[in-house]
């Protein structure tokens, strides 16, 4: 395992001499912190928008006040980010000039934080840890093909096969990694998944994928050419294995409390990044709303939610 402190902010896994080496880029661990922070000024205004505003009030132009508030709060700091994308890449490093990618909302502590960003290198590390375990550093690795039989048992219970088939052979193994980055991480490969590891892991892809797309501006795949997709399809096939992992689980007390209401949230931040991007980029797109957002996450609880009831009758009916 090493530190480097030049470079892109990405990771890498290699071999030298019959002896595994992993990576990790100082600008990633920089990304990850950034992109923890903006997570956490979007999610605060989320939660403040779902539990502080009354939209029943008369008076709206307070509540479009309160409103817009929220929206500066959530989306400033991501416009930041997207403005300094440019300045990183042309300066080869990561770094937060602006107070906004740093502090965090007064409600999220030091604690929570660190965590969201230790689950993200976590996440990464473990990405190019499997890429040994998988036996794409080294084809003789003896433990490669149990390790690969499990990635694609799990590919196959979500059919992934028509992204897969898609893919060529270097952005296969990089959803291989992926995959089997996040069954390492959440347990499942180990002693057994638990549901606060389950939470980690989420939280450390998500943050992981975004930092690294919106830094090396890799949201979609640049075709067969390129070694990794998209991650808008690298998102798409863990938002599968996570559901596939979680619907099990029973939602927490209130109806709170489910890893896929967490990947909502992650969902809506994503979607908020990318229409940043796209708005900046000119043509039709608007920049983000937050109701919009808001109302669009509430509507996806509300599919999860029928469709996690149904999956538990139907196997109270097969019992």
């Amino acid at each position: 395992m090493a530190r480097a402190f030049k470079g892109d902010a990405n990771a890498e896994a290699s071999s030298f001499r019959n002896a595994g080496i992993v990576e990790i880029n100082h600008g990633l661990t920089m990304a990850a912190m950034i992109y923890s922070t903006l997570f956490c000024h979007f999610y605060e205004s989320v939660l403040s928008a779902a539990t502080e505003v009354d939209f029943s009030d008369e008076d709206e132009e307070i509540t479009q006040m309160i409103v817009d508030e929220l929206e500066r709060s959530a989306f400033e700091p991501i416009l930041i980010a997207d403005q300094s994308v440019g300045k990183w890449a042309t300066e080869g490093n990561v770094y937060a000039a602006h107070p906004l990618l740093i502090e965090l909302p007064v409600r999220r502590t030091e604690n929570d934080y660190h965590t969201l960003v230790t689950a993200a290198e976590t996440f990464v590390v473990a990405h190019e840890f499997c890429h040994h375990m998988l036996g794409h550093t080294d084809e003789y690795f003896r433990h490669a093909g149990g390790a690969k039989k499990v990635v694609y048992q799990w590919l196959s219970q979500i059919d992934a096969d028509g992204i897969m088939e898609k893919l060529n052979s270097s952005q296969k193994q990089e959803v291989e990694a992926d995959v089997a980055a996040f069954l390492l991480t959440c347990g499942l490969l180990s002693e057994g998944g638990s549901r606060p590891r389950v939470y980690r892991a989420v939280g450390g892809s998500m943050i992981a994928l975004v930092a690294l797309a919106h830094v090396n501006q890799s949201w979609v795949s640049e075709g067969v050419s390129s070694t990794h997709p998209g991650v808008l399809e690298r998102y798409e096939i863990l938002a599968k294995i996570i559901k596939e992992i979680t619907m099990r689980l029973p939602i927490g007390e209130e109806g709170k409390g489910h890893p896929i209401g967490f990947l909502i949230q992650f969902r809506g931040f994503i979607s908020v990044v990318l229409q940043t991007i796209s708005s900046r980029m000119g043509g039709d797109v608007d920049p983000p709303s937050l109701l919009n957002i808001f109302s669009w996450m509430i509507d996806l609880e509300a599919e999860f939610k029928e469709e996690h009831k149904d999956y538990h009758r139907g196997e109270v009916e097969d019992s």
